[in-house]
């Protein structure tokens, strides 16, 4: 069957796939039934512009190997070819769902946002996720110089195009050498055309916890359309990377024409609380939770500030709270969990840092506390393992001391592992 195989792929790289699935269909029959040569046929059906047989296909591919992401990936194609774009896209995330850091999925996954749904917002973030999965992966910066293009950003365009083409070479596509070449006569100067692509593109980073990328969307937001809702938006991204003081910047902006913004408040509560003007602190996540009281997020910030003060059963009243109104959200269980680590009540923090970092397992400040528990019950395997999982998800900038936690545990377990 592996020869068949081989031959109908050989065949199906020469175009000839009339003769590609007569083989496939022999490799088929030859054995019992294989995901392999569903799938392959299907893609000749697909070229083939046979749209039914090659659904058909690869919904037997799927039968036979459900976590076949590839063959899911060919489906969504199928759905988008016959107008059916929901499905299309429900299938691409499906794909991508089970190989999360394929950059062919995630820049096919661009396209069916900026052709299917005009969302070019959701383009260029995803072709961003493209690159950071492969940055050879030249169709990604292709893709999002066109984004960045048409929203009028033409510097950030021109560095994708260039990008492209030196990746490309001889293959580049002429309408990007082109357009490269008009941006680098015009100088590459910024004509901003669509504010709102960058207010939509920054809150697609801030959603996903990517800051510092979404202050810089903010900014362009900013800089062509000045508002209180864009100084919001960043002054809440300044504060969720540490840049605590132009949060402050922002958020007070934004305050002063929005008194009544509830998240500007609870987030310049959150910056006050880094600063170490705890009064402040909990004054502003008081008034957001004056203005909104049904809404876990603000209390579970505010028990987050009566936790650093050392208030722990307002913290754990606050936090309870939280959970029972989004038992589904991690934050609050881990807030809970620090304050009965720091009570001493070491089986109840286990249960409930444990649940947070099952509802989001990157949640990095679980894992650090995870870890800290766990060498504490000199159960260092488990250690260990919550104390990567922290280095990993704090990135480029780690701290030294869960680093050098890493190296010592990874020495004394040697060869044990975890």
């Amino acid at each position: 069957m592996n020869d068949l195989i081989e031959r109908g792929i050989s065949l199906f790289d020469q175009d000839d796939f009339a003769k590609a699935i007569e083989v496939f269909t022999q490799a088929i029959e030859a054995s019992p039934p294989s995901a392999e040569g569903y799938y392959h046929r299907g893609r000749s059906y697909y070229e083939l512009k046979d749209y039914s047989h090659a659904e058909e296909d690869f919904k037997h591919a799927l039968k036979l190997k459900p976590d076949y992401a590839k063959a899911r990936a060919e489906l969504s194609y199928v759905y988008i070819a016959k107008g059916d774009h929901t499905e299309g896209l429900l299938h691409m995330l499906g794909a991508i769902q089970k190989e999360p850091n394929n950059a062919y999925f995630l820049f096919k996954l661009a396209g069916i946002y900026h052709s299917c749904y005009s969302e070019h917002w959701k383009a260029a973030y995803y072709c961003s996720c493209a690159i950071e999965a492969d940055p050879t992966y030249a169709e990604s910066y292709s893709g999002r110089g066109r984004m960045y293009h048409m929203a009028g950003n033409y510097e950030r365009a021109l560095q994708d195009y260039r990008k492209y083409v030196g990746l490309a070479g001889d293959k580049a596509d002429p309408n990007d050498i082109r357009y490269m070449q008009e941006l680098e006569a015009q100088g590459g100067k910024d004509r901003i055309t669509a504010p709102g692509f960058f207010g939509k593109l920054g809150d697609l980073y801030f959603q996903n916890r990517n800051y510092p990328q979404a202050v810089i969307e903010y900014t362009y937001w900013i800089n062509s359309r000045p508002s209180p809702d864009g100084y919001s938006s960043r002054g809440m991204a300044y504060v969720l990377s540490g840049e605590y003081a132009k949060g402050l910047e922002d958020l007070n902006y934004a305050l002063q024409h929005q008194p009544n913004n509830a998240e500007a408040l609870t987030h310049r509560g959150l910056a006050f609380l880094a600063l170490g003007n705890f009064e402040k602190a909990l004054e502003d996540c008081n008034a957001a939770i004056s203005l909104n009281s049904n809404d876990a997020y603000f209390y579970s910030n505010r028990g987050q500030v009566y936790r650093v003060m050392g208030q722990y059963a307002r913290a754990f009243l606050d936090l309870t709270l939280a959970i029972k109104l989004n038992d589904r959200w991690a934050k609050p269980y881990i807030e809970r969990g620090i304050v009965q680590s720091s009570v001493g009540k070491f089986d109840d923090a286990l249960k409930d840092l444990s649940r947070g970092v099952e509802l989001d397992p990157n949640e990095e400040q679980g894992h650090r506390a995870l870890g800290a528990i766990y060498m504490g019950m000199e159960d260092k395997s488990r250690a260990l393992f919550h104390f990567e999982e922290s280095v990993r998800l704090m990135g480029k900038n780690p701290d030294v001391r869960i680093v050098q936690a890493v190296e010592d545990l990874k020495k004394e377990l040697g060869d044990k592992g975890i």
